[in-house]
């Protein structure tokens, strides 16, 4: 945003699939119908957001500089910066409103369970406790008020880490992002985790590796045995786990980031799992020899802390998601790539042209046209307000006062 753009409207006429913003500076695209200029943003006054926090229910005391409300995304992106956080993070969105259930956007570092009462975070000013502020089931409850009380009970949806996720009809880790069933009513709770229990639900995942994987595809068919602690979860490879299957595609294939970086380069990979085990690609991964990018659990400190010089986070996407409706009509959900991630996959630079290779993933989906670089007019996380000018852009001929 620090630049002027512009989107061509013959473009979104003739090929929307193409469409894309273009800099101002850019010579070979003179003819500009909409400019959008960033302009000098202007702080609102103090009492203006003591106002706004109360109409939100919030702690008017709050300091200005713990919450950034920027103008970008679904409606208003409300950036929630904690204290010693590496980035700035957006809140969930509705990527589908069906009859009896929501498919949700979950960001990454959200917690998929229901806050238990204790559940606090240092607040380094008062130097007491204030509440977590990144708990889906706490956001689902505030802004999804047609979703059924009684679901976000403990009781009826317990969990074996101890707190139970509430209307969720299924979790994913912490650092991952992508989207999610949220149930309505208890009927479609329970037709939701049905599906879930009987493996029918299409889950995968896109995820960046250590190392060049030596096969373009295969299975990884290996049981998975979880530990849990109060405050641990851990995964392993074991013949008395559970059953777990892991099909995966290699992508692309990148070199080194830099010369003292990783010997053996990265791959990009895209999973499908069979099975729903916690920490199933990291680990089933880790099993062919190829640890995640910025993997906090099972790599060396050392290895985590050179990756996260690039990597914000645990690289790993879920980007398609399919189901059966209440009507059992199939519903499948298509989430492009985060910017997070898509810029930490950039810093690799360009694909080795020898390594193995593959844009449709699984025989489906277009790694390039529906997950990296979607079009304009398509869902993409926290985009709301582009969607909507191209979409005004692209139904008329002439400029459009905005």
């Amino acid at each position: 945003w620090g630049e002027s753009y512009f989107l061509d409207p013959e473009d979104l006429r003739k090929k929307p699939e193409r469409a894309m913003w273009y800099r101002s500076s850019d010579t070979a695209r003179k003819k500009a119908a909409f400019i959008w200029q960033r302009r000098e943003p202007k702080q609102l006054p103090p009492e203006a957001l003591a106002q706004s926090t109360r109409q939100r229910g919030m702690p008017s005391s709050r300091s200005a500089a713990s919450i950034s409300v920027t103008a970008v995304g679904d409606g208003v992106e409300r950036q929630i910066r904690n204290r010693g956080a590496p980035n700035s993070r957006t809140l969930p969105e509705v990527i589908l409103d069906l009859e009896q259930a929501f498919v949700i956007y979950k960001p990454p570092h959200w917690r998929c369970e229901l806050p238990s009462k204790d559940a606090t975070v240092p607040d380094e000013q008062s130097g007491r406790g204030s509440r977590d502020p990144l708990i889906l089931l706490r956001w689902m409850r505030e802004e999804l008020t047609s979703i059924n009380p009684e679901l976000f009970e403990e009781d009826f949806n317990p969990a074996l880490s101890g707190t139970g996720f509430g209307p969720l009809s299924h979790r994913i880790d912490q650092e991952t992002s992508g989207p999610m069933i949220v149930a309505k009513t208890k009927e479609a709770q329970r037709f939701l985790k049905a599906q879930f229990h009987k493996t029918e639900v299409s889950k995968r995942y896109v995820c960046l590796v250590h190392g060049r994987v030596a096969k373009p595809g295969g299975t990884i068919d290996a049981n998975i045995r979880t530990f849990r602690t109060d405050s641990l979860t851990l995964s392993e490879i074991s013949t008395s786990g559970d059953w777990a299957q892991t099909d995966y595609q290699v992508i692309a294939t990148f070199g080194p980031i830099n010369s003292r970086g990783t010997r053996g380069g990265f791959s990009l990979v895209a999973c499908d799992i069979k099975s729903g085990r916690t920490h199933q690609i990291r680990i089933h991964m880790l099993h062919l020899g190829h640890a995640l990018v910025a993997e906090d659990k099972y790599v060396s400190q050392e290895q985590l802390l050179e990756d996260r010089t690039w990597c914000p986070r645990l690289f790993l996407h879920s980007y398609r998601l399919r189901f059966r409706g209440i009507d059992n009509g199939h519903i499948q959900v298509t989430c492009p790539l985060p910017d997070d991630l898509k810029a930490a996959l950039q810093r690799l630079g360009a694909a080795e042209p020898t390594g193995h290779s593959a844009d449709m993933l699984f025989g489906e989906t277009s790694w390039m046209s529906e997950v990296f670089r979607p079009p304009i007019l398509a869902w993409r996380p926290n985009t709301r307000l582009e969607r909507c000018v191209a979409a005004l852009l692209s139904g008329s001929s002439d400029p459009v006062a905005l």
